[in-house]
């Protein structure tokens, strides 16, 4: 048996032990509330009759019983529904962690580093460090002047090894042997 419970039919709250639920449920016109605290409680009118004693099992099974029922109804409906929204969440991220670790998104996300790699390495190649676009945009027009076919050697081998890691990349059969493709280039 509960200890504290309080309805209020205007409002449609039921509340068990502090716990308060909105329910839908069915109560006289004049009630303007039930009260039951450790074994006893009362009915509240709104119509001026005084409050009505409610004691002993008897009472219990008669007024507050039935709003037990219909609190612990929505409680177990509030409850499933609750369970069926964590249990379509939690499938979600698992299809969603699935499809991050499928070896097609793994490969992408491996070939976009191929690409980032090779950009970074080719620019760091032509202009190192520390310079701005003004100074990259004269140290690849010196190294041109100096080397002509120097540059296009570079771009070739670098280009090369790029070739060769995304062909490794493509022609991997699994996720781990995708992730094994190390990105490396020489410089």
């Amino acid at each position: 048996m509960h200890e504290h419970i309080t309805i209020i039919p205007s409002d449609k709250l039921i509340l068990l032990d502090g716990m308060g639920l909105h329910c839908r449920f069915a109560a006289p016109a004049t009630l303007h509330a039930l009260q039951w605290h450790e074994g006893a409680g009362h009915l509240e009118f709104t119509d001026g009759k005084p409050n009505q004693p409610l004691t002993g099992e008897a009472d219990f099974a008669r007024h507050v019983q039935p709003f037990v029922t219909v609190w612990q109804a929505e409680k177990a409906r509030l409850d499933a529904e609750a369970a069926q929204a964590e249990s379509e969440a939690e499938a979600a991220r698992a299809a969603a962690e699935a499809a991050y670790n499928s070896l097609d998104a793994t490969r992408a996300r491996k070939l976009a580093e191929i690409a980032a790699a090779y950009e970074s390495v080719l620019a760091y190649v032509i202009a190192p460090e520390g310079k701005d676009n003004l100074a990259a945009a004269l140290a690849v027009a010196d190294f041109t002047a100096e080397d002509p076919e120097g540059l296009a050697f570079i771009r070739a081998k670098l280009a090369a090894r790029k070739a060769e890691l995304e062909a490794q990349t493509r022609a991997a059969g699994s996720v781990d042997a995708v992730q094994a493709v190390e990105v490396r280039f020489a410089v």
